[in-house]
């Protein structure tokens, strides 16, 4: 049996910033297969540290969150985490921001390979947020995002999705898109 984490990252009450915890609380219930653990991750790198530390470990986690790119609002972008961490001065501060409680999946990433805490198969799902304001709902723009991440989600699980490249990139300069990224509108996934 393969153990997969499924987490929801982001901060809670911030509209499309809270895609990753919304998108747990809506499929949390789904039926999942055996071994598959949905987690909302909303608190933070170091945090999800420890969490980690005192769970059985897993074989495979996707993470799904906000992130903005400046793309078109709804993007939604998937990739495999190649696990290369930028030089030790941003991974510090990295950590100073997760220990300030900066939550987002870059840190995520940073943090947790960083201190060695993820398996080699990593998949990040990101969503191009629309607005930033108070608030547990998503724009019109995010609103189908959740049923497509999820319908990916569980192609990825039934080893149904296609295979995802491995790249040499960190995700630290939100303007930049590497090459190889496997992009498409929500409604085409």
């Amino acid at each position: 049996m393969t153990r997969t984490l499924i987490g929801g990252v982001g901060y809670s009450q911030l509209t499309d910033l809270s895609f990753g915890p919304l998108f747990v609380a809506k499929f949390q219930a789904v039926e999942w297969p055996e071994g598959v653990v949905v987690e909302d991750l909303f608190y933070g790198p170091l945090f999800i540290m420890h969490y980690l530390d005192e769970r059985e470990p897993f074989d495979r986690m996707v993470f799904i969150g906000a992130v903005r790119r400046e793309t078109t609002p709804g993007e939604i972008r998937r990739y495999r985490w190649n696990h290369e961490l930028p030089d030790i001065e941003e991974v510090k501060a990295r950590v100073v921001e997760a220990a300030t409680g900066v939550t987002s999946l870059e840190n995520l990433l940073v943090v947790g390979t960083y201190f060695k805490k993820f398996p080699p198969d990593v998949i990040v799902i990101e969503v191009e947020p629309d607005i930033e304001e108070c608030g547990e709902h998503l724009s019109p723009a995010v609103e189908p995002a959740p049923q497509k991440v999820l319908e990916l989600v569980q192609r990825i699980l039934a080893g149904a999705d296609e295979p995802l490249q491995r790249y040499d990139y960190i995700i630290a300069d939100p303007s930049e898109r590497p090459t190889g990224w496997i992009v498409r509108p929500a409604g085409e996934l």
